[in-house]
């Protein structure tokens, strides 16, 4: 029975050493459910638009915004390091960011600043991630 009982600890032992770990950096609750779909043509006006969408139902100090930028994450700069750096590059690679400025919040610089992570899904654009 002992050695039945070793050799079941050593298999599962074998079976958890060879399975792949994700990055611990990729486990981000926030991170989305599903992956995203391929961007597609238009993708910065259906970002923009998904972020308008997510405001409307937002704070009323939110509803005041502009967009200062909006960009693929693949571009680099600004933003983009989070979503790879978070979800690893597929979620990075369908990611595009959203900057805003909410100015009914200034002169507070965190925030009166935002940035959306978005992505499209099978049931479409959406934010899923805000970063400020």
């Amino acid at each position: 029975m002992l050695a039945v009982l070793s050799f079941l600890a050593a298999c599962r032992k074998e079976a958890t050493e060879a399975a792949p770990r994700p990055s611990l950096s990729w486990a981000s609750p926030s991170c989305p459910a599903e992956p995203p779909l391929e961007p597609g043509p238009d993708a910065r006006d259906k970002a923009v638009e998904a972020v308008r969408r997510s405001l409307e139902a937002g704070k009323q100090a939110e509803r005041d915004y502009q967009i200062e930028k909006a960009y693929a994450a693949t571009e680099g700069g600004g933003f983009a390091a989070v979503a790879f750096h978070m979800c690893g590059p597929t979620v990075g690679k369908r990611t595009w960011v959203v900057e805003l400025r909410f100015p009914r919040l200034e002169p507070s610089a965190s925030l009166s600043q935002g940035q959306a992570f978005v992505s499209r899904f099978r049931s479409g654009w959406k934010v899923w991630y805000r970063y400020h």
